[in-house]
């Protein structure tokens, strides 16, 4: 379905739209912070309760979000090339797996190379796809060419500061996440992700701060709960690292044990936390001061946290 909004743009309508996040614009493609090997945000759920949850942002730290789809309409001499781009959006937006949906935009970039939107779409898939350095140039570009005021901007920072953070470029993450926390739709997300960045940047009392205070606004965000016990715990406040687990075991009627139990918990964040925040979490839970955990680029990492030091 092809509609025309009051900026004169045609959007086209996601096919398919999820999130785990009430009040965000819903996108057509979702995949968890910076994960090397996406999923979807929405997990089968085990009953009625975990379902219910979900939907109230519980699952997670941070998302990557794909862009709504437009074309900036041309004179009517361009028709045929007008139809083509939109033949290739459609494409891209039917594909059944990243490499189609990849081509798919870069066909429409070929056909229209200053076209937003066709760039952050293709930067996202990319970022899906762990194409981290392409991914990060398609978003830059989008963002250069586009307003301040484009829908669909704060999430476009948002997937670049993830780009830049899988590529080791924190600050610039961190920069980009706080860009993109300045829109209310993307403010818990956004935040989120500066949390953990800069935890990996060795800020461990601005990611404490950043943590509390998302979870003083919403005590249901079960993933920045289990980010603050590991904090604690790395930094030596383990009795209430243990207090903040208790209460993440105890939320949502009993919802954060399933989702987040002594078995289940790395495996729920490894990939979409930062290394170094999902190290402190192994050692929370392993009752001890050291840990690894994978980068990604597929290095593995020991971290000391008695020291506060890494070794590689």
């Amino acid at each position: 379905m092809v509609h025309t909004c009051s900026s004169g743009r045609v959007v086209l309508s996601p096919i398919c739209s999820a999130s785990a996040t009430p009040g965000l614009v819903k996108f057509d493609r979702v995949v968890l912070h910076q994960s090397q090997k996406p999923e979807c945000i929405i997990q089968k759920p085990c009953n009625s309760e975990i379902s219910s949850a979900m939907s109230r942002r519980g699952l997670m730290a941070a998302a990557v979000l794909g862009i709504s789809l437009s074309l900036s309409q041309r004179p009517h001499a361009h028709a045929a090339t007008d139809q083509r781009l939109i033949n290739a959006f459609r494409k891209a937006m039917e594909a059944s797996d990243n490499e189609a949906a990849d081509a798919a935009w870069t066909e429409a970039i070929k056909l229209a190379p200053n076209n937003a939107p066709a760039l952050s779409n293709r930067g996202t898939i990319r970022l899906q796809a762990g194409r981290w350095a392409e991914a990060r140039d398609d978003l830059e570009r989008a963002l250069q060419l586009e307003g301040s005021d484009a829908p669909g901007r704060a999430a476009e920072l948002n997937n670049l500061g993830n780009a830049e953070g899988a590529l080791g470029d924190w600050e610039s993450a961190r920069q980009h996440f706080e860009a993109a926390a300045a829109d209310p739709e993307m403010e818990s997300i956004a935040k989120a992700n500066m949390t953990l960045a800069l935890w990996e940047m060795g800020d461990d009392g601005g990611a404490i701060k950043s943590a509390r205070q998302l979870l003083r606004r919403d005590g249901a965000f079960l993933d920045m709960r289990c980010a603050l016990t590991a904090f604690l715990h790395a930094t030596g406040s383990t009795a209430e690292a243990e207090g903040q687990w208790e209460e993440l075991q105890n939320s949502e009627d009993g919802v954060g044990a399933s989702l987040y139990s002594r078995s289940s918990a790395i495996a729920r964040v490894r990939n979409r936390w930062p290394p170094r925040a999902t190290a402190a979490l192994a050692a929370f839970l392993a009752v001890s001061d050291t840990a690894s955990a994978r980068d990604y680029d597929g290095t593995v990492h020991e971290y000391r946290f008695a020291t506060l030091g890494r070794n590689t």
